[in-house]
């Protein structure tokens, strides 16, 4: 069945790219701080960044999807807490 494209739809997608964002940018200040400051970038503390804002966006958007859907084991996310 294929939906209407409304907000209400796709609030979790947003929701959850916005919760991405959000880490994302505050992982890389102080990552590029401390670059700026050694006058090198550690790409391995910035793919730390990454992966970890993944996977927090990817934690909110299963717990949005879940209590879209009333799902119970999907509204508690990664961590199952």
């Amino acid at each position: 069945m294929i939906k209407t494209l409304t907000y209400k739809n796709v609030e979790p997608y947003v929701e959850a790219l916005k919760e991405l964002a959000r880490i994302a940018v505050l992982a890389s200040i102080p990552v590029l701080i401390d670059g700026l400051s050694a006058g090198r970038i550690n790409w391995q503390l910035v793919a730390t960044g990454a992966l970890i804002s993944i996977l927090r966006g990817l934690d909110k958007l299963l717990h949005l999807e879940g209590k879209a859907t009333g799902s119970d084991l999907m509204s508690r996310g990664l961590t199952q807490f």
